[in-house]
């Protein structure tokens, strides 16, 4: 599994998501910036979806930071498996 995972966090950073590190642990937390609305969510899940497909992987949990200070920063689940 790690070697699926690692060739998922390259994929994912190729398309400009960050913190794609983790995988040799077997769990990857990366993000991505992306416009605040329910289409935008959608698309990018769908995308990344296929994205694990194709490497044997799984989501198992979307969700939204509210902000970008983490000072002041939540984050609301939005999928959950």
């Amino acid at each position: 599994m790690p070697e699926k995972l690692r060739q998922l966090a390259e994929a994912l950073d190729a398309r400009g998501w960050v913190n794609t590190d983790g995988w040799d642990c077997g769990i990857l937390y990366a993000k991505v910036h992306i416009e605040k609305s329910a289409e935008a969510i959608v698309r990018t899940a769908e995308a990344t979806q296929e994205l694990c497909a194709r490497y044997d992987t799984e989501i198992s949990l979307i969700d939204a930071d509210t902000s970008w200070d983490v000072e002041c920063s939540r984050f609301v689940t939005l999928y959950r498996i």
